[in-house]
């Protein structure tokens, strides 16, 4: 498959043949995984639209091209990307011009969550930068330890 700028993230993994690049092949590895676990076919959409959103983001906020991201994304992103992804959310508005909802951004931070946890799981990255990364709205309290 060749992978355009207008390919889907999604479509890029689950499409065709396997990869052969190790990189590539897991974050395919990871994605399947997590999509299988849940077995709701909406849920596996919801999933689907989720990995799309997180490419998309960090190849406009990385300025990096579709593969060079799905090749390296277990490399590229640490806890400051992390918060640079939480906060792109933050300042993202949906298409009426409102905010984020609290739910949509904490769905979003759950879906990379995951993703990261089935590449730290498979060996492919040692962290999961998204792991204590959490979203508190203004007009909520924080959790004490």
């Amino acid at each position: 498959m060749e992978i355009t700028s207008l390919s889907r993230p999604s479509e890029v993994i689950l499409g065709g043949t396997p990869p052969t690049d190790r990189a590539m092949l897991s974050v395919t590895m990871a994605y399947r995984h997590a999509l299988l676990k849940d077995i709701s076919r909406n849920t596996r959409r919801a999933y689907r639209n989720e990995f799309d959103h997180l490419i998309r983001t960090i190849c406009t906020l990385s300025h990096r091209h579709l593969e060079a991201v799905l090749k390296n994304l277990p490399k590229m992103i640490g806890p400051e990307q992390a918060l640079s992804y939480r906060d792109f959310l933050l300042a993202s508005t949906t298409r009426d011009g409102d905010p984020l909802s609290v739910a949509t951004v904490r769905r979003k931070l759950a879906f990379a969550s995951r993703l990261f946890r089935e590449l730290r799981h498979t060996g492919f990255t040692k962290v999961n930068p998204f792991e204590r990364l959490t979203y508190v709205a203004d007009n909520e309290v924080k959790p004490t330890d």
